[in-house]
């Protein structure tokens, strides 16, 4: 895959992410806002991001690990993020996404 088709998967999960973070609160926190997502750029194996919804402003880091074992295994990618959202005052908040 190349690094461009990569970084676009991830910006497609991490907005998938925050909808489905979004919705853990309650209906209606997530709006088409949540969709305009800043790439702040890559430090090392994470990226970091940010963005805003109803609640307010919210930046978050992305990766993916750099190796799985059994590596022939067929999954979809991983990915981790640690987001902060300043409107609901969560801090910190570690996601998952398995593939």
């Amino acid at each position: 895959m190349t690094y461009q088709k990569k970084r676009r998967l991830i910006l497609k999960l991490a907005t998938a992410a925050l909808s489905v973070i979004g919705l853990g609160f309650g209906p209606g926190l997530v709006s088409a806002n949540a969709a305009t997502v800043e790439n702040l750029g890559t430090f090392r194996f994470w990226t970091a991001w940010k963005g805003d919804d109803n609640s307010g402003i919210m930046c978050y880091i992305s990766s993916q690990p750099q190796e799985t074992q059994p590596a022939n295994v067929n999954r979809d990618p991983i990915h981790f993020l640690v987001v902060n959202r300043k409107g609901l005052g969560t801090l910190n908040e570690v996601q998952t996404l398995v593939g």
